[in-house]
């Protein structure tokens, strides 16, 4: 008989809200130029979630973010515990 630990289950679900509550946050909460912020609102991508979702490859397709944004996007959102989607290859 395995037995469950209720105290895990709720460690694993507090992780899951707080993920989702940061989810909701908007990019603003991004230490990011206002610049960047401006092209993300352009594209729709008004929370974390929606940057979430974004690809690194969409994101270079936008005029006006190149690498060093990708990386400094990639570092925010890894200070938050979550990340862009379709990693590019490490440069």
């Amino acid at each position: 008989m395995t037995h469950k630990d209720p105290a895990s289950d709720d460690y694993f679900r507090a992780i899951r809200e707080r993920r989702e509550q940061q989810r909701r946050e908007p990019v603003e909460v991004l230490k990011i130029s206002p610049r960047v912020r401006q092209l993300l609102r352009e594209l729709g991508v008004n929370t974390l979630g929606d940057l979430e979702r974004l690809t690194e490859v969409k994101l270079l397709d936008i005029r006006g973010i190149g690498q060093t944004t990708i990386r400094s996007l990639r570092a925010e959102m890894s200070d938050r515990g979550l990340a862009l989607s379709g990693r590019l290859r490490d440069d």
